[in-house]
């Protein structure tokens, strides 16, 4: 959750964002920016991206031993429905 609400802003009326979470934050300023372009939108990439890509490729590399238990018991979550 904190990942996505680090690129919610708003407008308060100044012709300026300010974090949804913390008004007294302004949006897309060099620390915001720094912050949002170089953590958290490779941590939101990582998570959406890197976490079911490694569950595929684990299925891809053990894709002869689907059906032996000790395969089954580790990645069967993902296969098994």
């Amino acid at each position: 959750r904190y990942l996505i609400s680090i690129f919610s802003c708003e407008d308060l009326g100044e012709d300026k964002l300010y974090l949804v979470e913390d008004p007294q934050i302004e949006c897309w300023d060099s620390e915001h920016t720094i912050y949002t372009l170089g953590v958290a939108l490779p941590a939101l990439c990582v998570w959406t991206l890197g976490i079911p890509l490694f569950g595929v490729y684990m299925l891809y590399k053990n894709r002869e031993k689907l059906d032996q238990a000790d395969v089954k018991e580790k990645l069967g979550f993902l296969y098994n429905g």
